[in-house]
């Protein structure tokens, strides 16, 4: 019982903790749009990120892997609260999931896949830097497909 008391006191304040907290990124506000530029394991093109919620966006990237091929990925994302913020910069996290295509040298494949990412934004000026990591699995014939972990960032400025 005595080890029991902190786990649940401990476990009641991580729970609450995102309740209480304010939204974490700098202008993650409603209607909030970013375009940018981005890279992952798989292709480098262009993103775009909208705020449906001070928490909850979606977000696009369609790129290419030149000469091989094109992808395109949407992912829905869950804004954490912040891990550092103040009057210039805030560190935010976020988690997120979703679907990918691929098509290289004529092979194509879908695939899903998550990830935690971490967000820098400026307050006074919107633009954001982010950097995601996490497992995914193409189905299909890729060389390269199955299982795999990728990694991925982008650079957005926000407009609205």
């Amino acid at each position: 019982m005595r080890r029991l008391v902190p786990f649940l006191v401990t476990a009641l304040l991580f729970a609450a903790a995102p309740a209480a907290a304010q939204s974490g990124a700098a202008f993650a506000k409603p209607g909030k749009f970013g375009l940018g530029v981005g890279g992952s394991s798989r292709a480098n093109g262009i993103t775009g990120k909208y705020y449906f919620t001070d928490r909850i966006a979606v977000q696009a990237s369609a790129g290419a892997w030149f000469p091989y091929g094109v992808s395109l990925d949407v992912d829905g994302l869950y804004d954490m609260p912040s891990f550092y913020r103040n009057d210039a910069f805030s560190l935010n996290w976020y988690l997120g999931a979703g679907v990918g295509s691929g098509f290289f040298d004529r092979n194509g494949g879908l695939g899903l896949h998550g990830f935690g990412g971490v967000g820098f934004q400026l307050a006074k000026l919107p633009l954001e830097v982010t950097a995601e990591l996490g497992p995914s699995f193409f189905f299909g014939n890729y060389d390269w497909g199955g299982f795999r972990i990728e990694g991925g960032g982008a650079v957005r400025w926000y407009f609205l």
